[in-house]
C-alpha cells in the first residue's frame, strides 16, 4: 500500500505546518518568504 501523503510536495507540507502552527496564513508566508496568492 502507498503512502497516502507520497503525492504532496513537500513545501505544500512545510506551508500547513507553518500556518497551523502560526495560525495565520499570512504569517506563515512571511516566515517561509513567500506571498500570498
Amino acid at each position: 500500500m502507498a503512502d497516502p501523503l507520497s503525492g504532496i510536495p513537500l513545501a505544500s507540507i512545510r506551508v500547513f505546518e507553518a500556518a497551523a502552527r502560526l495560525k495565520s496564513f499570512t504569517r506563515a508566508a512571511e516566515e517561509l518568504g513567500m506571498t500570498q496568492a
